[in-house]
């Protein structure tokens, strides 16, 4: 596009389907569904390590268990480790689906467990406690405790020594739990493992980790949607979407020659603590790009400025709708995330005559357009750059020496936007800007435009070659870089 001072924009919004517990890599999974309930199989990781150490033992020797048990809890949202979040997190990476929270059911819970034990003993075993709660098929609560007598135990011949130490990989399950206490249970809600042993070596040492957890669960689809509590768990939210394709959405005609939907939205409506609807009376926060380029779009909002357009924060619950696209993910976050931004190229075309904007529309000036300049950010709405420390840009170029330097506009048009910001920088085959947001933390931004400047002889018609493109840009909530030298506007070329 040209640097022509349009009003374009990008805005942000929404939240997490079932609350995800951090912004961060989703586990593996496998996928199957059959009827009304689906099936999956879905793996977290264990996140949990405990040493026991023999250094104080005495010459009588002591059994020792682990300081604290391995806990995996789901269904039970009231327990601070419970984990029902994630596994519907791990639900809609691997199907898609939000999953209705309240209508997850596990069939089974294995874990995957591997100790070391550092010893130059070889008469040993090292003992696993486990228990299995869960409910049956009236509802009500079962435990499943493994008796003494079938005491579970990994033995010196299953594993390799090597240098006094010892390794073994194993797994157990919630099944296996119940199978062997005799419980009858459809609904698994817990499994705790602790692991002891005996040693009267003050070397002797055994770190026992729990790496993964694979569940097998049932569950129905859902509507993606937030509870109050869950929602003010969160300062930021994080929503990525695919647009429809612009010749499939609700109103093709409209830009039939773009690729994707620029209208694609997500709206977020709210339940009031009285069960009135705030989209009822037209209160809802719309997340729309204006984009047209991209199959798949991720982008932040702060929680207040949900509050804001929904009028109240005395809510239930905040629901979600997708409007010409696909929900892929909502996540929510406590600080704010890192942004990705759009890249895009200008490799070589002619140069156009500079436009000068008006309300009434395009003035041209009879100038060459000398930036050539690429939207890497759109917010119709106006974003705050509050929370952001840095915007990074890398970039190559063929032909540095064809070009006046690049340009970064900063645009946003709103009473506390950024206005018409241009700044400007030296080319290199391969560079990288850091632009310093200290001084914004107060502005909104519609637009991020970034391109090559051609040099000021070139005429209107001339062909300009500067082979430039943006591998990568980034909205940054830290940075230790020194922010990138501008230099002080394109000046004439005296050269020529």
């Amino acid at each position: 596009m040209t640097g022509q001072k349009k009003s374009k924009a990008f805005a942000i919004l929404t939240a997490s389907a079932m609350a995800a517990s951090c912004i961060g890599a989703l586990p593996a999974a496998t996928v199957s569904a059959a009827d009304n309930t689906q099936t999956a199989v879905v793996t977290l990781p264990g996140n949990y390590a405990k040493k026991i150490s023999f250094s104080k033992v005495g010459s009588g020797g002591e059994y020792k268990t682990l300081s604290t048990d391995f806990k995996f809890i789901v269904g039970n949202p009231d327990d601070v480790n419970d984990r029902t979040n994630e596994v519907a997190e791990a639900i809609l990476e691997a199907t898609g689906d939000y999953a209705d929270v309240y209508s997850i059911k596990v069939k089974n819970i294995e874990a995957d467990y591997t100790w070391e034990y550092k010893t130059d003993r070889t008469d040993y075993e090292i003992n696993l406690f486990p228990y299995a709660g869960g409910v049956n098929s009236k509802g009500k609560w079962v435990d499943a405790n493994v008796p003494e007598n079938k005491t579970l135990s990994d033995k010196t011949d299953k594993y390799d020594k090597k240098k006094g130490t010892y390794t073994y990989n194993g797994s157990i399950s919630s099944k296996k739990v119940a199978e062997l206490s005799g419980a009858k249970i459809s609904g698994y809600r817990n499994l705790t493992i602790n692991a002891g042993l005996w040693s009267d070596n003050k070397n002797d040492s055994l770190t026992f980790k729990v790496n993964s957890i694979k569940l097998s669960v049932t569950y129905e689809k859902g509507t993606p949607s937030m509870s109050y509590s869950e929602l003010s768990g969160y300062k930021y939210l994080g929503i990525t979407f695919k647009p429809d394709l612009a010749k499939k959405c609700t109103h093709p005609g409209s830009h039939s020659d773009e690729k994707y939907c620029p209208w694609a939205a997500v709206a977020i409506g709210g339940i009031t603590s009285k069960g009135a609807d705030t989209g009822s009376k037209n209160k809802m926060y719309e997340a729309r790009t204006m984009q047209s380029n991209k199959s798949s779009i991720t982008v932040v909002v702060s929680v207040n400025d949900i509050y804001k357009a929904l009028g109240t924060k005395k809510l239930k619950s905040i629901y979600f709708q997708n409007w010409d696209c696909q929900i892929v993910s909502i996540k929510g976050s406590k600080t704010k995330p890192n942004m990705t931004l759009d890249t895009g190229s200008y490799s070589s075309g002619k140069i156009k005559e500079a436009m000068d904007w008006s309300p009434s529309g395009d003035v041209p000036t009879g100038k060459p357009d000398r930036l050539q300049l690429i939207n890497i950010l759109e917010y119709p709405y106006g974003m705050s750059l509050k929370g952001y420390k840095a915007i990074k840009i890398n970039y190559t170029m063929k032909a540095p020496k064809n070009t006046a330097g690049v340009a970064v506009v900063l645009h946003g048009w709103a009473s506390d936007g950024v206005g018409w910001e241009e700044k400007y920088y030296a080319s290199e085959k391969k560079g990288t800007i850091i632009i310093d947001l200290s001084n914004y933390q107060d502005k909104s931004i519609n637009n991020i435009y970034v391109g090559p400047v051609a040099k000021s002889f070139v005429k209107i018609g001339d062909t300009f070659s500067p082979g430039f493109e943006i591998t990568s840009a980034e909205l940054l909530n830290s940075n230790k870089k020194k922010a990138s030298v501008e230099i002080e506007g394109i000046k004439p070329d005296e050269s020529k």
